[in-house]
């Protein structure tokens, strides 16, 4: 078990372990940046059909007293209303494009 990601990575370039499972958004940046930058490349194998009991949920960080939280909480909630940030999701953060699904 590692407490960070970049120490599962690490382990897995030096070839002390064999894989990690991570969410496939996690993968994809994964693959895509951190094990590159180890001068490695690495392969996404498969995905769960099963969405995971507790998935990520994403944010936005501002300095306090930051005026453009109420305009950007308010331009997200017009969006999560109308569908626009669903559709962003399913595009961008979960399509497996052509991994492999494992299911039960």
């Amino acid at each position: 078990m590692y407490d960070e990601n970049l120490d599962a990575i690490l382990a897995l370039v030096a070839g002390q372990i064999d894989g990690i499972v991570v969410d496939l958004p996690t993968a994809y940046f994964i693959n895509a940046v951190q094990i590159p930058e180890q001068g490695q490349e690495g392969v996404i194998v498969a995905q769960f059909e099963t969405p995971a009991q507790d998935p990520d949920e994403y944010g936005m960080l501002f300095a306090d007293g930051n005026p453009l939280v109420a305009c950007v909480n308010e331009a997200l909630t017009v969006l999560r209303d109308d569908g626009t940030l669903q559709a962003l999701e399913d595009q961008w953060l979960a399509a497996g494009g052509d991994i492999p699904t494992i299911s039960e």
